[in-house]
């Protein structure tokens, strides 16, 4: 197996005019030179080689992430007689991003990592072969249904987006309502100041996080979701990645103790440390626990010369075996109902008492609505709420040239040094 790292292209903001840049930009200096590795094939006889786009914590979180690869990939090549090229992204949304420039020339055979959100941008951008493995009868129907009952990506895990956070430091004495938590408490800035949350425009966490703060504003409030996010946008910390946010949340010197994660992390901290000082919570409204849930699946890129061997890891991936190692390596519930969970999932929240907030929102409405979702969440954090009765619109045409595309460039970058990123 060889393992390459990565970095993306641009965010997938789903901003039409910064991804028309992006792809322009990038497909003029990256096309041309693309070699044709890993799924397609030349003149000698040589080895096949399956290659492969993940994000970069895919079953790395594990107490021995080298034998636990090594019992997926490596033994699918012997199995195969193949060769496996994994590489790795800093989080899915790279991932997409870098597969729709690609498209036309498509240099990965799989995509691990397309969430029940993302889908929706992966099948309108046609990036995907369909295909129902051998596995499908021993897989959740909800997750499915959830993710593509059209087998565009099939369902490899799924869990609960949660709020973690460090006991001595969130606790009933500094977080009265810890244990009992609406959305409305974080915007208090004494506890918004302790938050650590993921970008929406290229985290899939904090995109599952932004769907969260939808769902309980507008869909069970009855508010604006962007009141929430405007009342914290001074305190909150926001990072690029999961990955980033992870490694400050264990930092002392951050001071950030609560974190936008999953509610299987309190498992993590029990395994890895054999105490129970992480707890989780998710949102308490209206007498219901609610929380966004995040379906994570994989699938066959449109284009692939490797079709029979990536139908082959499809089937291999969500298998028992492999499915088996994804509790305590990538700390998501297996979708294959036949594999068995650990012990240290005693610790982490039932997800049997959550209800999804997923259910709120139909297909339709998160494909036409995500962009504007992310945009204006770009335009609250920089700019700050306004509301309906004040917005102007303006006609591009009133705008200097060429800001279309240098502007949203430049709201990024404003964004990420609002982020205050501890170095």
């Amino acid at each position: 197996m060889t393992i390459k790292v990565k970095q993306p292209i641009c965010g997938i903001t789903l901003k039409r005019t910064l991804i028309l840049a992006c792809i322009i930009f990038s497909a003029s200096f990256i096309l041309p030179h693309i070699s044709l590795v890993g799924g397609y094939p030349n003149s000698s006889n040589q080895t096949p080689t399956l290659t492969i786009y993940a994000y970069d914590s895919l079953l790395n979180w594990g107490l021995d992430p080298t034998d636990v690869n090594s019992k997926v990939f490596d033994a699918f090549e012997s199995q195969k007689g193949c060769n496996i090229e994994l590489e790795y992204f800093t989080d899915v949304g790279a991932i997409l991003a870098r597969a729709i420039t690609e498209k036309n020339a498509p240099v990965a055979d799989l995509i691990i990592g397309i969430d029940n959100v993302l889908i929706h941008e992966a099948k309108a951008q046609d990036l995907f072969i369909p295909y129902e493995p051998i596995t499908s009868a021993n897989l959740s129907i909800s997750a499915i249904n959830g993710l593509d009952p059209e087998f565009h990506v099939t369902p490899y895990d799924f869990g609960f987006i949660a709020l973690i956070y460090h006991k001595d430091l969130v606790n009933p004495t500094t977080v009265p309502n810890i244990n009992n938590l609406e959305l409305s408490d974080l915007t208090d800035p004494t506890v918004a100041q302790m938050l650590l949350a993921e970008d929406p425009t290229l985290s899939s966490t904090g995109l599952g996080f932004l769907m969260w703060t939808i769902g309980v504003y507008e869909k069970v409030l009855d508010k604006d979701w962007e009141l929430w996010w405007n009342a914290t946008r001074d305190y909150i910390q926001v990072e690029s990645s999961w990955g980033d946010a992870f490694d400050l949340f264990y930092n002392p010197a951050v001071n950030r103790p609560i974190m936008v994660s999953y509610a299987t992390d309190p498992a993590y901290n029990y395994l890895f440390y054999q105490d129970t000082s992480v707890g989780a919570t998710v949102s308490h409204e209206n007498d219901s626990n609610l929380a966004w849930l995040q379906i994570e699946g994989i699938g066959i890129v449109k284009g692939t010369n490797n079709l029979a061997l990536a139908q082959s890891f499809i089937d291999w991936f969500t298998g028992k075996t492999v499915q088996e190692l994804f509790p305590e390596n990538n700390w998501m519930y297996p979708a294959n109902t036949y594999a068995e969970l650990p012990a240290s999932y005693d610790y982490a929240i039932d997800p049997t008492t959550v209800t999804p907030l997923n259910d709120l929102f139909t297909p339709e409405e998160i494909n036409s609505s995500l962009a504007d979702w992310q945009d204006t969440w770009q335009r609250v954090m920089i700019l700050g709420y306004t509301t309906p009765e004040t917005t102007t619109t303006t006609s591009p045409s009133t705008y200097p040239a060429g800001f279309l595309i240098i502007g949203p460039l430049i709201i990024i970058i404003i964004l990420k040094k609002k982020n205050n990123r501890v170095e």
